[in-house]
Order: C-alpha cells, then sequence, then structure tokens
C-alpha cells in the first residue's frame, strides 16, 4: 500500500496525527485477553494464562516473574541481577518488526549498534513466515514493508490486527499446546513458534474496556475530558481510524474476504493501534512489538532499573558461546538479533524491573500509553486559545513561548516571584543532583550534554529555601530529635513540580532562559527590586507589565472557565472515586519513586551520598509552595450520583485525572500571576 498509488491516496503517512515514534510500552492495568476477532476478548482460565506467561518467559530467556507492585502488574526479579546483565533476551523472529529508516535511536535506548544492509526485512518477513507457518496476504506484506505508506506503529497495528484474527480462527489453546510450543515436542532449546506463541502473547494483552489510551475513548468519554487539545487530539485519531478501516476493507488488506471473515472494524484497528502505540519498542531503523517485555512498567528516566538493547545476530551467538545467554532454561543460542533488556545497576531479588517509555508532558502520554502521570514536569499549559489547525498547531510548538501582546514580562522578577532562584550554569551537574533527590526527579539534567533543552530550564529553576546542605542538616536534626518522618513529604515535591510547570507555561522566550542562566538569579533575590532594576524604574514600563499580567490572568481564568468543572469539584469526585485523598495517593507513588531513584543518584554525591539519600525527604518546605490560596478554601461539595457513575470506570477516571492535572497547574498559574500582581503593585507604588 504505497501513498502515490491510487488505491491509497488517501493513506499517506502525514494525515495520521500526532505521527512520532514511541520509546516504550504501556501497561493499561486490568484482566487480561485471548481472542480479538470481535475484538470482546475474554480472560482466559488462571492456569492456561500462568502456563503462557511461562512460555514467553522461556522464549525470552528471562529470569524474570510477573508479579503485583507499586504500579499494579509488572516484571520483577526472581533472584539477584548485576549491572549490565541480559533480563530479557527474545530473537527478533519471535516479535512483530516493521522497518522505520526515520528513527535513528540514541545510543541509550539501543542505538549505535550499526545499520541493516538495504533491503534486509523482504529476508526478515520471509524467515518470519516460515518459522511461524504463517502467510501474510501479499497486500499486508507489502504495506509491512512500506515505511513510506504509514507510521510503523499503524503498520503493526495492522499486522497485531492480522494475527489476532489468525489466533481466534483456530481452537483455543490450552496448556498442554503452550507447554509443547516451548518443549521437547519441537526439540531441545528450540524457540516457540506458529499460532501458540501467538496466542500466549495474546493472552497478556488487555481487553479494550481496561485499556485507557486515547484511541479508545468512545465519544461520550472523550467528552469527559473537557480539556479542548486533548478532545482535538481524539477527534483526529478516530477520523484517521475511520479512514484506515475503509482503506483496509477496499483492498482487502487482511484477506478478510478469502477467509470468510469481516472487515475489520474501527473498533478493532483501535484496540490494535493502542496496544502498538503503548507496547512497542524501537532500535536503529525499526520498531517492534516485543512479547514479555512489554509487561513491564514506565518509571521516570532517573528511577528506571534497565535499558532497552538491540543486540545483534554476531553479538547474540557471541553471548551464548561464552554462557552467558541465560539461566532460564530457555532456549540458549540462536543466529538472530535478539532484543534485551539490560540491568542499568546492580538489582536485588523483588526489584521491579521497569524503563522510560518516554519523558513528555501528558496529551503525549495519554494519547500514547493511556496513563496521566501526576505532578507531570513536563506538563505545560496553552494560554492562548486553542486551535484544532493542525499546521497552526505545529507552528505554536515550533516557536519560542512569548506573549501574544508584544509585552513580555520581567522573566527574572517572575521567577523569584514564584518561589524560584537560578544558578549560574557553571553551578550546573551537581546542583540539579540534588534537586532531583529533594524534589521527588522534578529535574533530568545532571548531564547538560545529554539532556533536553527543556530538561535543563526545569533543572535550572530551584526552590527558594534550604540548600542541600542545610537540608541535610535540617534531615539529621530531625532524626536525631524522633522527627524523621516530617517535613518536605511527597505532597510537596508534586506542588513544587506543578508550580515549575506551570511558571515555565508563562509567556517568556529563549534569550530569557538563556539570559537567566548566563546571569543567574539569586536565592534572595527581591521580585520589586529585581523588577525596578530590569526595568530601569519607568512608571511607563511598570504600567505595561501590569497590564500584561492582567491580560495572563484574564486568559487563566478562561482556560478554566471552558473545562465545564471546578478544580474543587473534581478533587471530590477523584476522591469520592479512589476512596482516598488524591494527594495521599500521589504522596505514596512519589515516595516510591524517590526510594528508587535514591541507590542511583547517591554513587554521584561522594562518600556521604547514601546518608544523604536516605534523608533528603525529610528537608522541611520551602513556605511559599503551600497549595493556591483558591484551592485551600474549599467549600464541601455536593456530587450528582449520574455524574459519579459517569466517571467510574477506567477511561473515565483517567479522562478526570488528566483535565484534574491541566486544573491543578491553571490554579498554580493563577497563584503564581496574583503574586507577581503584587510585586508590579509594589514596585508602581
Amino acid at each position: 500500500m504505497r501513498a502515490s498509488a491510487p488505491a491509497h491516496g488517501a493513506l499517506p503517512a502525514r494525515w495520521w496525527p500526532g505521527a512520532r515514534h514511541v520509546r516504550g510500552c504501556s501497561r493499561p492495568r486490568g484482566a487480561t485477553s485471548a481472542r480479538a476477532a470481535t475484538i470482546e476478548l475474554e480472560a482466559p482460565p488462571a492456569v492456561a494464562q500462568r502456563d503462557a506467561l511461562a512460555l514467553l518467559a522461556y522464549a525470552a530467556n528471562s529470569p524474570l516473574v510477573v508479579g503485583e507492585g507499586p504500579r499494579g502488574r509488572g516484571l520483577f526479579t526472581a533472584v539477584p541481577s548485576a549491572a549490565g546483565e541480559p533480563l530479557i533476551s527474545l530473537p527478533a523472529i519471535l516479535t512483530l518488526l516493521v522497518p522505520d529508516p526515520d528513527n535513528d535511536s540514541d545510543a541509550e535506548e539501543g542505538g549505535g549498534y550499526g545499520q541493516d544492509p538495504e533491503g534486509w526485512y523482504p529476508g526478515f518477513l520471509a524467515r518470519w513466515q516460515a518459522h511461524h507457518g504463517l502467510r501474510l496476504p501479499p497486500s499486508l506484506a507489502e504495506l509491512l514493508s512500506d515505511s513510506e505508506s504509514l507510521p510503523a506503529p499503524v503498520r503493526l497495528a495492522v499486522w497485531m490486527a492480522w494475527l489476532l484474527r489468525q489466533t481466534a480462527a483456530a481452537a483455543d489453546a490450552g496448556a498442554a499446546e503452550w507447554a509443547a510450543a516451548g518443549s521437547g515436542a519441537q526439540g531441545a532449546g528450540a524457540l516457540p513458534r506458529g499460532l501458540p506463541w501467538w496466542r500466549a502473547y495474546a493472552s497478556s494483552l488487555p481487553p479494550p474496556r481496561d485499556v485507557t489510551c486515547l484511541a479508545l475513548f468512545g465519544e461520550e468519554e472523550a467528552a469527559l475530558l473537557q480539556v479542548p487539545s486533548y478532545t482535538a487530539q481524539w477527534a483526529s485519531t478516530r477520523a484517521a481510524l475511520t479512514r484506515l478501516a475503509a482503506a483496509l476493507r477496499e483492498d482487502d488488506v487482511l484477506g478478510s474476504a478469502a477467509a470468510g471473515q469481516p472487515p475489520p472494524s474501527v473498533a478493532e484497528l483501535a484496540w490494535a493501534y493502542s496496544m502498538a502505540t503503548s507496547r512497542c519498542f524501537h532500535a536503529p531503523g525499526k520498531m517492534m512489538m516485543v512479547p514479555w517485555a512489554d509487561l513491564g512498567n514506565h518509571f521516570p528516566l532517573w528511577a528506571s532499573t534497565a535499558v532497552p538493547h538491540w543486540e545483534s545476530a554476531a553479538e547474540a551467538v557471541a553471548t551464548a558461546a561464552m554462557g552467558q545467554a541465560g539461566s532460564s532454561g530457555g532456549p540458549m543460542a540462536w543466529h538472530e538479533d535478539c532484543f534485551q533488556f539490560r540491568a542499568r545497576r546492580d538489582l536485588p531479588a523483588g526489584t521491579e524491573v521497569g524503563i522510560c517509555y518516554s519523558e513528555g508532558p501528558n496529551d503525549e502520554q495519554l494519547a500514547s500509553y493511556g496513563f496521566v502521570r501526576q505532578a507531570n514536569p513536563y506538563d505545560r499549559i496553552l494560554l492562548e486559545p486553542f486551535s484544532s489547525s493542525s499546521e497552526e498547531a505545529d507552528a505554536v510548538a515550533a516557536a519560542p513561548s512569548t506573549s501574544g501582546s508584544g509585552h513580555s514580562l520581567c522573566w527574572p522578577a517572575v521567577v523569584a516571584a514564584a518561589g524560584f532562584w537560578a544558578p549560574r550554569d557553571a553551578d550546573g551537574a551537581a546542583a540539579a543532583l540534588a534537586v532531583a533527590a529533594l524534589d521527588g526527579g522534578a529535574a533530568y539534567a545532571a548531564n547538560p550534554l545529554t539532556a533536553s533543552a527543556d530538561a535543563i530550564e526545569q533543572a535550572q529553576l530551584r526552590p527558594r529555601g534550604p540548600t542541600a546542605v542545610s537540608a541535610f542538616a535540617a534531615a539529621t536534626v530531625a532524626l536525631k530529635d524522633g522527627l524523621g518522618g516530617g517535613g518536605f513529604g511527597a505532597d510537596g515535591r508534586l506542588s513544587l513540580i506543578r508550580r515549575r510547570a506551570a511558571l515555565l507555561s508563562l509567556p517568556h522566550s529563549f534569550a530569557d532562559a538563556a539570559a537567566l542562566a548566563a546571569e543567574g538569579l539569586g536565592q534572595n533575590a527581591a521580585p520589586v527590586a529585581e523588577l525596578r532594576r530590569r526595568r530601569g524604574g519607568s512608571r511607563g514600563a511598570m504600567e505595561a507589565e501590569m497590564r500584561e499580567v492582567e491580560r495572563l490572568q484574564a486568559l487563566v481564568s478562561e482556560r478554566l472557565a471552558e473545562l465545564g468543572s471546578s478544580l474543587e469539584h473534581d478533587e471530590a469526585l477523584w476522591t469520592a472515586l479512589t476512596g482516598e485523598d488524591p494527594a495521599a495517593a500521589a504522596a505514596a507513588a512519589a515516595a516510591t519513586q524517590l526510594q528508587e531513584a535514591a541507590a542511583s543518584a547517591a554513587a554521584a554525591m561522594g562518600p556521604l551520598g547514601p546518608l544523604f539519600a536516605s534523608l533528603a525527604a525529610s528537608s522541611p518546605p520551602p513556605p511559599m509552595f503551600a497549595k493556591p490560596a483558591a484551592a485551600a478554601r474549599r467549600e464541601p461539595v455536593v456530587l450528582d450520583p449520574a455524574v459519579r457513575e459517569m466517571h467510574d470506570s477506567p477511561r473515565g477516571r483517567t479522562a478526570l485525572i488528566a483535565r484534574l492535572e491541566v486544573k491543578r497547574i491553571l490554579a498554580e498559574a493563577a497563584d503564581i500571576l496574583a503574586t507577581y500582581r503584587r510585586v508590579v503593585e509594589a514596585a508602581l507604588g
């Protein structure tokens, strides 16, 4: 299916919304599934599920086990694992893999291992079909091979839709069939093959009702999102899936007519697309779906315990010859490229194995992975009216964040008023590590050479309050006095991260950020003095500053008003649905992440690193990071039972927390602007 072919003129890659290369896999929670022909997937019996997971682990030469942890179901070490040790090694022949030449894949996530020879993919498809005893329809093989026809995740979704139809058409697999797929029935140490392997994989996938990726939202569920950019993204994705279904039906790409099956529905493709975007991995020039590995949960980059790695066939053979292929009893040698997880550090038994899917804002996480991260440091609010035009949105995203009025706020004064300071970049990396330990990972710029500009700017903004040394001393005193549990807890860190995100959402330019990095801003800088010094004391400049503050305050109020329900209502609704205060739940998750980060951060902090990392969480909070006044003065909220019922589902709760995070950041932005308005008033007066 080529973009230039008349029959496929509706399917050039550019029509697919948000086409970008995803980095990892997601873990929608809930029951697992066994069939997909009608997209009504059902959970298999528990014994069959266990045997299927055992087959996946066997084929991946993996010492990992599936268990329940703070993030739900995930992968855990059954035995201690050394840094750099392969935790998963799955041959490429057991994956779904498509070419993706635009994907250069950085070295940390599996890049730097050479290039495939030109024209490699037809040979891979031939080996894949021979190994599994399955014949792809010619039009499907053509689509998979054509990297210009559709984005790689879409091609994977079409392949997945076809493959699960094949597994559903045959008899249900039982424990004996799965056991035979990886045992002496095919020869000792043989790789699993055929439909039994893919049925085992299908059993590990969640049914549609439990998937929270944006593509599977219905119209009523999408309305619960409220945020205009979210609902526009949903509408664009569903329209693209509708066009895809029509094109696949027109050309019978899945061979449905010959098999006596109905053409794929939009719902079926939406599920397959969600599986592809939420679970695919990349390596140089390719994108793939990897059974077993995609059971790993998402961790922030600083807390991840494993890294994806693409091992060439030559490396795999050499590793197997050295007796290092694994200890799970699986295949010990193969002449195939393979996909691996490798341990980032020494991992004790019982450690959850997770990777960083990607670091990005919640709109990307929701669309691709189906989850929303509370207090996401990469979230930014769009203050100017949202446009659903993709061209205009792309232009806005590519431009520096500047004011639509032509007047820019005095950025250092705003930073100081918001409660932050900024070291000069000569003070860089060591301080960034300290911030990562103190505020739960809101800074990711320990290495300025590899960090993104957004991450560096985040790390540049430090909370005004105790320094790392004084925080260490305060924590030591607290422990001595038996008060180690108090102080700046996880809830304070989440508020700090949201406040930083709100600050960075306010109009400022690349030049503002660069100047702040070059000059720095002292911890005790007075906002009024900074404003007067940098504006020269001109009353006209101060009045222009006030007009811009008023304009931005009006925009924040408009953004909150267009969301349909109040912050107070949604906080109460979240509490009612989850049975606990949202801050407490988020605080527990952040505390878990902070503990996981301590081990990797401690080594970079010198001899006192371990002690510092264990005590840093007890440091006292800066006083300005109380909750915004608007959120603090809450009246009791009466919830409509019908509204509660609408949200009481996986996608309903996901929509609620997605819009709630936007409202929380908007509330922080309103508080920052109110504080800065008082600064301008003082400078005028």
